[in-house]
């Protein structure tokens, strides 16, 4: 699903970035005591526009992989080869699993896999913060339109004097507003600047012209609107609200910097007595698309300190350009997932060399193999099995915190061809696989219908054949014997007085052609990892 694919992106993307954020924040201290509020500017800038795009950026052989286990990796490749030598009846799971879904089939919920879920969490998170703030946002815009009058003469003379100081020649529209109680610019195609409705200084009134104007200047409601763009979509990532927070800061201080530039020291006086007199009279919270920003008195006072050090602080070029060079080098560093050559084999198996069964039992051989033999290939139940779970449980000895790291995949096979199922069981986890495979378990139920563990077997990999000739009365198996660094071979398993031989004395085969039986646990292991619908022991 096109959804699933974007949420996954966009929470590695949001991840990475993640840590140039707290980059930033941590340097800005010590940097921005030397260098202008310009540097931040374009650093913020960078990380919020990379935020809008949902795509990995990384090295092809990026030294830091954020990826799963060797264990699984070697399970990954394995399944690659293995899969593409048989035939995978794509419809079903066991007779039981096909009553099971005739059941079920229409319950579309049901069928939700976490990662399903999730991104419709996530969809719906976005929708519901939108919705919000721009509900607010309209509301706000109402009210000012009912409560606010037109500026006086005097006033809409001298503001049309610095708009034509500054080279501003489009439209602005200048109101008094009665509920405002400080100076602030909102709207992108009808700009309208709002100042509140009191007597004000011929001095204060210019700066407060000249610091709403700046902000118009330099199109900083189309970032903040950029801005919200970006939380609404990370809105899970409480970094990204950090940085949108910070980012409204440097865009105050390097608005303030554009004011004062090449002024005198009376002249940056006044201007913070203008300020501080705005924000003494601000009593409520400040709308997102306004240039209006209420960071508390910190901010101010932080304000007030790049105002008074402005003159003898650095551009910082060079600075930037390292800094910049050196975060997009280091989330280029890091890389999600699994290696190239996995994927590249799982899409050959997923695109071509797998062919498919019908549910009438019709096999239809792989154009791209014609000798693979009779193998059809089967998925695993995909519903709970409590009693299997609990045996799973008690025979590892895994303890309650660590349950939900085990999953397990199983089956009902007749080995004995007693006409009734026993349970063939892989478990996957730290307490029962290593490099070269996983445990599987051969179960089987009581008079009582109780389960009874038959034989336990490691080094087990999936799909496992179970194939239709028959050894001392039980059907032999066949898996691949590969992992920890050792060359992969198939390796027949025959039953000795009801117990099958372990993988290390499997005799090797040189392939499956000619094989006949069915492969059961064809499952796509990564892929169910993805979307969720893997079983494990606790979710």
């Amino acid at each position: 699903m096109m959804v699933q694919k974007v949420f996954l992106q966009l929470v590695e993307v949001s991840i990475i970035t993640s840590v140039l954020i707290l980059l930033v924040c941590l340097m800005s201290p010590i940097v921005e005591k030397k260098y202008v509020a310009k540097w931040k500017y374009i650093v913020w800038l960078g990380i919020t526009i990379r935020l809008l795009i949902p795509i990995p950026i990384s090295l092809p052989d990026a030294p830091i992989q954020i990826k799963q286990g060797d264990a699984f990796q070697d399970f990954t490749t394995m399944q690659a080869d293995f899969l593409s030598n048989i035939a995978v009846n794509e419809g079903i799971h066991s007779p039981a699993e096909i009553q099971r879904q005739d059941e079920t089939k229409g319950s579309s919920f049901g069928n939700l896999s976490f990662l399903s879920m999730m991104s419709i969490l996530w969809l719906a998170g976005t929708i519901l913060f939108v919705c919000y703030h721009a509900l607010g946002y309209f509301h706000f815009i109402r009210k000012s339109k009912r409560w606010s009058l037109e500026a006086t003469p005097e006033q809409q003379l001298l503001f049309e004097r610095v708009k034509a100081d500054m080279g501003i020649a489009r439209q602005v529209a200048l109101r008094r507003s009665k509920v405002e109680k400080s100076p602030l610019l909102y709207g992108i195609r009808k700009p309208v600047i709002l100042i509140p409705d009191i007597e004000y200084s011929e001095t204060d009134i210019y700066l407060i012209f000249k610091h709403e104007l700046t902000h118009l200047k330099r199109h900083d409601i189309e970032i903040k609107s950029v801005l919200f763009a970006v939380r609404a979509i990370h809105w899970f990532n409480p970094l990204v609200h950090l940085m949108s927070k910070k980012f409204n800061e440097t865009i105050e201080e390097i608005c303030d910097e554009s004011v004062i530039s090449g002024k005198d020291k009376m002249y940056k006086k006044r201007y913070m007595e203008t300020i501080l007199r705005s924000v003494e009279q601000q009593t409520r919270k400040s709308n997102l698309f306004t240039s209006n920003y209420n960071g508390g008195i910190k901010v101010v006072k932080k304000r007030f300190q790049n105002i008074v050090l402005s003159g003898s602080k650095k551009k910082g070029i060079v600075s930037l350009t390292v800094f910049s060079i050196g975060c997009l080098v280091s989330s280029s560093l890091i890389v999600f997932g699994s290696d190239d050559q996995t994927d590249s084999k799982l899409e050959d198996v997923q695109g071509q060399s797998v062919s498919v069964v019908d549910t009438q039992g019709g096999a239809a051989v792989s154009p791209s193999k014609e000798s693979l033999g009779n193998i059809v290939g089967i998925y695993a139940e995909s519903k709970r099995n409590a009693a299997l779970e609990q045996l799973i449980s008690k025979h590892f000895e895994i303890p309650e915190d660590e349950l939900g790291t085990t999953k397990y995949y199983y089956n009902y096979v007749d080995l004995d061809g007693n006409g009734k199922d026993e349970i063939l069981a892989v478990v996957m986890g730290p307490y029962s696989s290593g490099s070269g495979g996983s445990t599987a378990l051969f179960v089987s139920e009581t008079e009582t219908g109780e389960l009874q563990l038959k034989q336990d077997l490691t080094l087990i990999q999936t799909p496992i054949i179970i194939s239709d000739k028959v050894t001392n009365g039980y059907k032999e198996i066949v898996v691949l014997n590969s992992g920890g660094g050792a060359e992969g071979n198939y390796v027949k398993l025959t039953a000795k007085n009801g117990k099958y031989n372990s993988v290390n004395d499997g005799k090797v085969l040189k392939g499956v052609e000619g094989i006949a039986g069915t492969a059961i646990i064809s499952n796509d292991i990564p892929k169910d990892m993805e979307e969720g619908t893997a079983l494990y022991l606790k979710e």
